[in-house]
């Protein structure tokens, strides 16, 4: 038997304690417009919720106010892009004026980026990566009066089965 939707929301992390990025009005909006009803949009954010105190988001969040990160300067871009695994966060905007990203999964080195940039540091990398595109989208939906949205073009052009190896990685980013 279902638990009583009162006793669900009471359990959750409060929306109202989270930055506006990630509990505000256009983060809602998103939450509403991601799930066709209710009780899925309720799962959704109860996942999310436990997950970014899991990830320790807000702290990610907060470290990127105070040091003025940017897309590309995020802890482990460097370091990941000198192991071989190229990106761009925002190469441009589609016709829609949604962000575009852009990876070369094609040009990673496998034996490169094992031996130089760890699972471990990936992952840190991907919870600045994330936490910053939403203060991104939420920013610019703002801006635009509308929901600004991302779409990732991955050129996969020099894949072989030696990228096996980096399956871990994509674990990661999945």
């Amino acid at each position: 038997m279902p638990r009583p939707l009162s006793l669900t929301v009471i359990e959750l992390p409060s929306l109202g304690d989270a930055p506006d990025y990630v509990g505000g009005s256009v983060a809602l909006l998103r939450l509403v417009l991601s799930r066709p009803d209710s009780a899925l949009r309720l799962v959704l954010a109860q996942k999310m919720l436990k997950l970014r105190v899991k990830l320790g988001s807000d702290a990610k969040g907060e470290e990127i106010f105070e040091q003025g990160l940017s897309l590309h300067t995020f802890p482990g871009t460097a370091k990941m892009h000198a192991a071989s695994w190229e990106t761009n966060e925002f190469i441009g905007s589609n016709n829609k004026g949604d962000i575009v990203v852009f990876e070369r999964w094609g040009a990673v080195n496998p034996a490169k980026l094992m031996a130089e940039f760890s699972v471990e540091e990936y992952k840190t990398r991907e919870i600045y990566r994330f936490e910053g595109r939403a203060i991104a989208l939420d920013l610019l939906s703002r801006r635009a009066k509308r929901e600004v949205q991302f779409g990732i073009v991955i050129d996969t052009r020099g894949t072989s089965l030696a990228h096996r190896k980096v399956l871990p990685y994509m674990k990661e980013f999945s």
